[in-house]
């Protein structure tokens, strides 16, 4: 584990961070001043991580895709950063993940009319709560959004730019 939040920590994240193989807690949320891209590193090297906490900074660039070979991740919080560019279908390769939060940021769906990547998280059956409020994604909700965690508690896609009809299959979402 590896906790270094709530400071002033500035920068950016250091790539050596990805040497610590056998990490699997990292926690850098709410260091204001922390700033560049997630480096892709993480995903590739730090297979063994469970908790990954970068909300609350000035990061920027795509979610790696290579977070996807995270495979022992539980926890996803990049939330409240300036994170832009499509959200990963790799995401979908999470299967143990039970939280993924990314809400205020600055996502979008790509040209896609659907949010593609909710289709991706239907492979996540641990999911119990999913954050994608205040981003730019825009499309219809897919069908496959009943598809979703049958442990799902918490879904909040609000204050996005959704269209479109909401799908009858939203009610296989409860129990």
């Amino acid at each position: 584990m590896l906790h270094l939040d709530t400071n002033k920590l500035s920068g950016t994240i250091p790539l050596s961070l990805t040497n610590l193989s056998k990490l699997n807690d990292l926690g850098l949320q709410r260091n204001h001043d922390l700033s560049g891209h997630i480096p892709w590193e993480i995903g590739n090297k730090l297979t063994k991580l469970q908790i990954l906490n970068l909300w609350g900074n000035q990061l920027s660039g795509n979610i790696p895709n290579s977070i996807g070979n995270c495979s022992n991740l539980t926890i996803l919080n990049l939330s409240r950063n300036q994170l832009s560019g499509m959200v990963p279908m790799e995401l979908g390769k999470l299967g143990l993940l039970q939280r993924l939060r990314i809400q205020h940021n600055q996502l979008i769906s790509g040209s896609s009319s659907t949010l593609t990547f909710l289709t991706a998280l239907t492979n996540c059956s641990n999911l119990e709560q999913i954050v994608v409020s205040y981003n730019y994604l825009s499309g219809v909700l897919p069908f496959s959004i009943g598809q979703l965690s049958s442990k799902l508690d918490s879904f909040t896609l609000s204050n996005n730019n959704i269209s479109g009809s909401i799908p009858q299959q939203i009610v296989n979402l409860t129990d």
